[in-house]
């Protein structure tokens, strides 16, 4: 392979000029995990008919995602040897469109998976014309947490401070713990809302043209931050709100420097979530990984020996949560669904079953009929009303052309059954 061939620019021009471009390496790289066959997609192709690309594809992705990956922090993409980056994107390209090709699908390979692969491959050029020298260069870990850390604050800004109102008379009034369970939940929705809105304007990315057409990346980029962005959240936010409130009781106004100081590690520990250490690539990491707030780790430097105690403020990130949902949402019992279990959680790859059944790579119009204009009504998944609208062919119940796309491209048992009524989209008896 030349060298020519492997920094050969993607067709989409996308300019990233600050260190919030780890934010959408991230999303890039995590969207390109759920869109690319996943292994047991690639096991499933091999044994039907010795189709050997979709292992290739999903190697060449795995090879860079263990490359981009690291809980640590330690070794990260801007220390790979010179060259190592290029080559590794151009096979992953290579492989991809050999893999389309092969399955007569063309328009995939202008469709998403090249602005995804565009949106990396800026992120890896930045990064190499940067050549950090250390973590805490403007462009290694430490600058790039710092700059997304910023980023968040701003955007988050207003949302703390009326959590920050809401919390006082709470605190003042010792309310029941209920009402302290219903106040976190209100304000992680909140504050999962303003990030969502910040991913899915994609405004950071600069673009020669309108690539996104729609939108749709920017939905798909939200929807699937939707549940680990809360997840994560919840490991710190209740620690926080305690020693909040607590300041609060003790008589501290919320411009308190001690809350202040508070709020801002709050926030940079979400800021995590767009980092080397995201836990949107955490099954790469190896077994057995906790991500801990910086203020814990210097604490455990200070007391030698009681890192084996167990104090309760690790915080600890499963890589595979095999019960991370209630067991009614996995087993999708709707009878027993509450409000706030009406989620995209249904389609979610990593805490359901991989048990596949139909053909693959199918499209929504092998599946489904565009509903009339006049005619359209909420989707029956996520409520939208302004998308275009599919009418499902075995059943007629009726969902959006996003959530029916995410549907069909999720590698479990239930991607080819209708999401209402469970009426299956394909016999079983058919290869």
């Amino acid at each position: 392979m030349s060298n020519e061939e492997s920094t050969e620019e993607p067709e989409i021009k996308i300019e990233f000029t600050n260190p919030t471009c780890i934010i959408w390496g991230v999303l890039a790289l995590a969207r390109l995990h759920e869109h690319l066959p996943s292994g047991e997609e690639a096991a499933r192709l091999y044994n039907i008919n010795g189709f050997p690309w979709a292992y290739e594809v999903h190697n060449a992705l795995t090879n860079i995602i263990f490359a981009f990956a690291d809980p640590d922090e330690t070794s990260v993409w801007g220390t790979l040897y010179p060259g190592e980056g290029d080559a590794m994107l151009y096979n992953l390209k290579e492989m991809t469109n050999e893999y389309y090709q092969r399955l007569n699908n063309a328009e995939a390979i202008a469709g998403e998976f090249v602005y995804l692969y565009s949106i990396f491959w800026a992120f890896h050029h930045r990064i190499t014309l940067e050549l950090p020298q250390g973590i805490d260069d403007e462009y290694g870990p430490v600058g790039m947490m710092n700059a997304v850390n910023t980023t968040l604050s701003n955007s988050l800004a207003n949302t703390m401070e009326n959590m920050l109102e809401a919390l006082r008379p709470l605190w003042i009034e010792d309310a029941s713990p209920e009402a302290f369970a219903n106040f976190e939940r209100e304000h992680i929705d909140r504050i999962c809302a303003a990030i969502e809105l910040v991913i899915q304007d994609q405004a950071a990315l600069e673009l020669d043209g309108d690539f996104d057409v729609g939108g749709h990346v920017g939905r798909m980029f939200a929807r699937m931050i939707h549940v680990p962005l809360r997840r994560h959240i919840e490991g710190y936010f209740h620690d926080s709100i305690q020693y909040i409130g607590m300041r609060i009781g003790y008589g501290s106004h919320t411009n308190n420097a001690g809350i202040k100081d508070e709020i801002d590690a709050l926030v940079r520990d979400i800021a995590r979530f767009f980092s080397y250490a995201s836990p949107l690539l955490s099954t790469y990491w190896p077994d057995d990984v906790s991500v801990v707030r910086d203020s814990d780790e210097e604490e455990g430097d200070e007391e030698e020996g009681d890192e084996d105690e167990g104090d309760g403020d690790e915080v600890m990130f499963q890589p595979d949560p095999e019960n991370a949902l209630p067991e009614h949402v996995v087993n999708h019992n709707f009878e027993e669904y509450e409000e706030e279990d009406w989620y995209w959680e249904q389609y979610e790859v990593n805490t359901l079953v991989d048990v596949l059944d139909g053909p693959a790579n199918v499209r929504v119009d092998q599946v489904s009929t565009v509903v009339p204009a006049a005619d359209v009504s909420s989707c029956g998944i996520c409520g939208d009303t302004k998308s275009t609208m599919r009418n499902i062919n075995v059943c007629s119940h009726e969902f959006c052309e996003d959530c029916l796309e995410q549907q069909l491209s999720t590698y479990h048992n239930m991607r080819y059954r209708c999401a209402a009524c469970r009426a299956e989209f394909f016999p079983k008896d058919v290869d």
